[in-house]
């Protein structure tokens, strides 16, 4: 069998409502089909994870991030495919309009929602609840200093 060793970089775009963005992945992708999953990929050669990061949200989505921050790194192993994954979070700009660049769908999700989500990807969920945490933590230093 062939391994792939491939790092990639995923961007977790979360909303004022602190929603975050999936992109779906119908059943002709070339993988992780028929799933929700986070928008990103492969870290070419000559990049860094963040330059990763930034081309592939232009791609994907048509959208400049601004300040993308690195909150998670994990080392993965699907078996056929092995690296590490760096994921990204930014808070989106809502004055900026999303264009579906990959993928058969994108939707914003709350964490309620994505409790009880049957397709959701995996190997999201670890990412997902470092953003959980990642925001809690932004709303707590937010509100500490209201209080100041």
């Amino acid at each position: 069998m062939f391994l792939m060793i491939k790092d990639d970089a995923i961007i977790i775009l979360y909303d004022s409502n602190n929603r975050v963005l999936l992109q779906f992945r119908g059943p002709n992708a070339p993988n992780v089909k028929d799933k929700w999953s986070f928008f990103g990929g492969g870290i070419e050669n000559g990049e860094n994870p963040e330059e990763a990061v930034r081309r592939e949200t232009f791609e994907e989505l048509n959208y400049a991030l601004q300040n993308p921050r690195l909150i998670f790194t994990q080392d993965y192993d699907f078996g056929h495919k092995r690296g590490k994954k760096y994921c990204f979070i930014e808070k989106y700009d809502e004055s900026k309009e999303l264009v579906l660049g990959e993928g058969d769908g994108m939707r914003w999700f709350s964490f309620e929602e994505l409790k009880s989500l049957d397709n959701l990807h995996d190997a999201c969920k670890p990412f997902l609840e470092k953003t959980c945490d990642f925001l809690l933590k932004e709303q707590d230093m937010i509100f500490k200093k209201e209080l100041a």
